[in-house]
C-alpha cells in the first residue's frame, strides 16, 4: 500500500510540474507576443505590455496585485471590477489597448480595426490554451490612478488554480 501512495504522489507531482511547466512556456510566449505588440505602438518604449503569473495565496486578487509590487510602486486603484461572463468582454477589452498609435501614426481604418480583433483573437486563444475552460475563472478589470493624468495603466487578472494570469498595458507616463 505504500508503494502505491508514493507511486501516485510522485504521479501526481510529475503531472504538477509538467503542468506548471506548460504555464511557464505559455506565459513566456504571450510575454513576448504582448511585448513585441507594444513595441510598435506609438513613439519608441511609449507603451509597455507584459504577462505573468501571480500566486493568489489565498488573496483577493487586488491584494495580490498590490503586493507583486510593493515596496517599490504603491499602486491606487480607479477601478477595480470582477466582470463574470468575461470571454468577450475581455476579447472587446483588449482591442482598445491594442495598437493604438501603430507605429506613431493616428489610423481607425478597418485594416487596424480588423488587426485589433485579429490580435485579440490570438492573446484569447493564448489564455484559452491555459485554463482550458473560461468558466471555471474569472476576470478582474483593474485600472491603476496614474501620476500623469494622460496616462493609463490597465491590468487583466483571469483567475486560474489559486493563480492569477495577469495581463499588463501601461503608458509610459502612467507609474
Amino acid at each position: 500500500m505504500i508503494g502505491d501512495v508514493t507511486r501516485d504522489a510522485i504521479h501526481y507531482s510529475s503531472c504538477e510540474l509538467v503542468r506548471h511547466s506548460m504555464l511557464n512556456e505559455n506565459i513566456a510566449w504571450l510575454d513576448g507576443y504582448l511585448n513585441a505588440l507594444s513595441s510598435v505602438d506609438g513613439k519608441p518604449r511609449s507603451y509597455f505590455a507584459s504577462a505573468f503569473v501571480l500566486e493568489s495565496n489565498s488573496k483577493a486578487a487586488s491584494s495580490a496585485l498590490v503586493d507583486f509590487f510593493k515596496p517599490e510602486i504603491s499602486l491606487s486603484f480607479s477601478k477595480f471590477e470582477e466582470i463574470l461572463d468575461w470571454h468577450g468582454y475581455l476579447e472587446a477589452a483588449l482591442s482598445d489597448v491594442l495598437l493604438k498609435k501603430p507605429l506613431g501614426a493616428q489610423c481607425e481604418d478597418d485594416l487596424v480595426c480588423e488587426r485589433r480583433k485579429y490580435l485579440s483573437f490570438r492573446i484569447m486563444d493564448a489564455i484559452g490554451s491555459m485554463i482550458g475552460s473560461y468558466e471555471k475563472s474569472l476576470l478582474f478589470d483593474a485600472e491603476v490612478k496614474c501620476v500623469n493624468p494622460g496616462s493609463r495603466c490597465r491590468f487583466f487578472l483571469v483567475s486560474y488554480n489559486e493563480q492569477y494570469i495577469v495581463l499588463q498595458f501601461m503608458d509610459e507616463n502612467c507609474i
